[in-house]
């Protein structure tokens, strides 16, 4: 079923994970929390414990230090819906120079939700689509 605002909505959620990684290449944490909701925003309370697997914000904080700012290479909405997105989000830091490198930390899924009338981060995730690797 097709809502009627999801090119509007394709726009918000665009701007508002632009605008976390914005925040991460300045190393905004109050921005960012001002962005998250939920799990998201729980990651970034200090002593936090993560199960291991890290908080996303806080490891590419760390190597923007080191490799220079973050972009967008490439942004795709694999779910859409009036409460929820689901966004595959890949970043490339500024000294990268050849698609070979890749960093599997910048490969994730942006869970979105609308809380109040705006976009928020729910909760990003380590995202690779294996569909799309080709077998040998």
């Amino acid at each position: 079923m097709k809502y009627s605002d999801s090119a509007n909505d394709d726009t918000q959620v665009r701007t508002v994970i632009e605008q976390y990684i914005d925040a991460m290449n300045n190393g905004d944490l109050k921005k960012i929390k001002s962005l998250s909701v939920g799990e998201a925003k729980d990651e970034l309370t200090p002593g936090f414990n993560a199960g291991g697997r890290g908080v996303y914000p806080e490891k590419i904080i760390a190597r923007i230090q080191k490799h220079g700012p973050v972009h967008v290479a490439r942004l795709s909405t694999l779910a859409r819906g009036e409460q929820v997105y689901v966004v595959e989000v890949y970043t490339e830091f500024a000294d990268q120079k050849t698609e070979v490198y890749f960093d599997p930390a910048a490969a994730v899924r942006f869970s979105m939700f609308r809380l109040r009338g705006k976009w928020k981060v729910m909760g990003i995730d380590k995202y690779v689509d294996y569909n799309g690797v080709d077998e040998e």
